[in-house]
């Protein structure tokens, strides 16, 4: 995954321009305990100081079909309510 797709993905997935500090705090390193990692990485990550490892685009892409799904349920109501219950 290149800077600037981590960059899209990120801002598509969180809908934030400041992404940086809140893909920090849900990323899970594979063999973690608990969610988060130091947002100073992935600022470098960002700039391309350092390479986004493989595990990131993993982890990416599992956001991103989780939150298909998501969007699928709520555009398969029949009415066309997308409104919160």
């Amino acid at each position: 995954m290149t800077p600037d797709q981590l960059a899209a993905a990120a801002r598509l997935l969180l809908g934030r321009s400041d992404w940086q500090r809140p893909l920090a705090r849900v990323l899970r390193r594979p063999s973690a305990e608990r969610a988060g990692i130091d947002d100073r990485l992935v600022r470098r990550w960002a700039t391309g100081a350092r390479p986004v490892p493989e595990w990131v685009g993993v982890a990416i892409r599992e956001m991103a079909t989780e939150r298909r799904g998501e969007l699928a349920e709520l555009t398969a109501d029949p009415t066309g309510d997308c409104r919160p219950d």
